[in-house]
């Protein structure tokens, strides 16, 4: 595939508790949070999104007490809780049954690891052994058909189960790592129609698997791909340890660049509302969704102050919208903008919109000027005060800023 990387990121800061501990890159349109850290004593080890049930982690006990270890579930606002009691020790991948949303969930504890299943609200009594035999399986993913996929880090395999944790394929072939571990990583999803995927880091590869078992290489622009998920509008996401962010991948494997600054991310997990859950070897879990609109800098008649606007002058008003270190102005659609609703102008016979590229701050960089037709704005329709630009980029991000203005009587 084609890299693309996209050249103007947004840093924001990722705040827990009202105090910054990280700062994230993503893409215009969207915006980071942390939604929780790991108690003291605990790390994250694996991720699940449940319609049900909503986010869950695995919470391992550095202890290596195995009943210190359990299931959490984490609320909208981040408060955690114990979903499940499990005295197992080590526990790390984690997903649901799409069938019943049993718990399944692995241990890497060490030789001869196994697979447990546990119900919602369950404790030790209720875990029940599904399958054994892995060594370090650092991921799980279920089929549309129910089937269960174990990522098999020291033997570089990924095992089907069916729903009795029967063994019904092994795909091999990936890199047997004895030594790596947790440098490098390997992970899996499946797409809606029950094609696997699987990320191989040591190898810096994706691999596609046929439905004979096949392992034919997806990607390969990446150093160490440590995990793969795919969207709720089925667009598959790689997360890298090397170059610590996250890209989205089309179906031809172009890759785009959609989140950054992360600490050897390791963990992906979507909810319904396509916002993305991440866990890095830092162990607080961050979100990425989309935001309402990305705030921008405008300038409402480029060059006057206060900005005086005669409503009774049928016409248009000059706006700018400003491009800064974190934001390319020319990336937005003209065609798009709007001032508290009014649109472009445009002349001509081809409707030319009455728009134009220039450095109109002066500070060496390129603004996005437009001229808002208010030919029918009527008189006393807006008020001294804030009002309010919109537009679109062509990548599809909404944008939004405000300035101020003074509304003068017609002359």
């Amino acid at each position: 595939g084609v890299m693309v990387v996209t050249a103007f990121l947004l840093k924001f800061a990722a705040v827990a508790s009202g105090q910054v501990v990280s700062e994230i890159g993503v893409l215009p349109g969207y915006t980071a949070e942390i939604v929780a850290t790991a108690k003291s004593g605990f790390r994250y080890g694996g991720l699940a999104f449940s319609s049900i049930y909503g986010l869950t982690a695995t919470a391992v006990a550095y202890s290596r007490v195995p009943c210190d270890s359990y299931i959490a579930a984490i609320s909208s606002d981040g408060i955690e809780s114990r979903m499940a009691d499990i005295c197992v020790d080590a526990p790390h991948a984690l997903a649901f049954s799409p069938l019943d949303n049993l718990i399944f969930f692995s241990e890497t504890a060490g030789y001869w690891d196994s697979v447990y299943t546990v119900p919602p609200g369950g404790g030790p009594s209720d875990v029940t052994l599904f399958a054994s035999e892995f060594v370090v399986p650092l991921d799980m993913a279920f089929g549309p058909d129910g089937s269960l996929y174990v990522a098999d880090f020291y033997h570089g395999t990924v095992t089907k189960l069916n729903q009795d944790g029967e063994l019904t394929a092994t795909v091999s072939g990936f890199t047997a790592d004895k030594t790596g571990y947790p440098v490098y990583w390997i992970g899996v999803t499946v797409d809606s129609t029950g094609i696997l995927y699987v990320s191989d880091g040591f190898a810096s590869t994706v691999y596609k698997v046929t439905a004979d078992g096949i392992a034919n290489p997806f990607l390969t622009d990446l150093p160490n791909p440590s995990a793969v998920s795919f969207s709720p509008d089925g667009d598959l996401f790689v997360a890298d340890m090397s170059t610590n962010s996250v890209y989205s991948v089309s179906e031809n494997g172009d890759i785009s660049f959609f989140a950054s600054n992360f600490d050897r991310p390791y963990g992906l997990t979507f909810d319904d509302d396509g916002a993305l859950y991440i866990l890095d070897s830092t162990y607080p879990i961050f979100k990425i969704h989309s935001a309402i609109a990305y705030a921008v800098d405008i300038d409402i008649k480029p060059g006057s102050w206060p900005n005086a606007v005669n409503l009774g002058q049928n016409g248009v008003i000059p706006v700018a919208i400003l491009t800064t270190p974190d934001f390319d102005a020319t990336a937005v659609d003209p065609g798009t903008v709007q001032l508290e609703g009014l649109g472009v102008s445009v002349r001509g016979k081809s409707d030319r919109l009455l728009a134009s590229i220039e450095d109109v701050d002066e500070d060496g960089d390129l603004d996005l000027v437009v001229k808002i037709d208010t030919e029918n704005l009527e008189p006393g329709s807006w008020q001294d005060g804030p009002v309010v630009v919109t537009g679109t980029t062509y990548d599809g991000w909404d944008v939004q800023g405000q300035d101020d203005i003074i509304v003068v009587p017609p002359e």
